[in-house]
């Protein structure tokens, strides 16, 4: 694929980010063009309201993690409402095997989750949910 002939569309078809392997190469171009205009967009004072009013929860073990800030600042800049949950290992496994909080948590409006941790297979588990 030519990516200078590529049409931008600014929709993704991917539901989630876990692999960049599942991930269809015309999302790629489209993830990065749109980083790419938020970027411009930040440079020159303009607000972004991508994400207004939406409730984006990250579920963590590192409550003190660069993730951890980079997300809340993002969110906030996006004007999103940011959630950090911070487990500990035994808590975020409890969390994860336990569908019933997870789905009651998404409820309350919660419009992503993005998960920092060690293990793949603790955001592998939430996708299915």
């Amino acid at each position: 694929m030519d990516i200078n002939q590529y049409t931008i569309k600014s929709r993704v078809s991917a539901t989630h980010l876990l692999k960049l392997d599942d991930v269809a190469v015309e999302d790629i171009i489209e993830i990065l063009h749109a980083a790419k205009d938020l970027k411009i967009k930040r440079q020159v004072g303009e607000f972004n309201r991508t994400l207004l009013n939406k409730n984006i929860a990250l579920l963590t073990k590192h409550a003190f993690a660069k993730t951890r800030i980079v997300f809340e600042l993002a969110s906030s800049e996006l004007m999103a409402h940011p959630l950090v949950m911070d487990l500990s290992g035994a808590e975020i496994e409890t969390f994860l095997k336990d569908k019933d909080t997870a789905n009651c948590i998404t409820s309350y409006g919660l419009s992503a989750f993005v998960v920092d941790t060690s293990l793949p297979s603790d955001a592998f588990i939430i996708k299915d949910y």
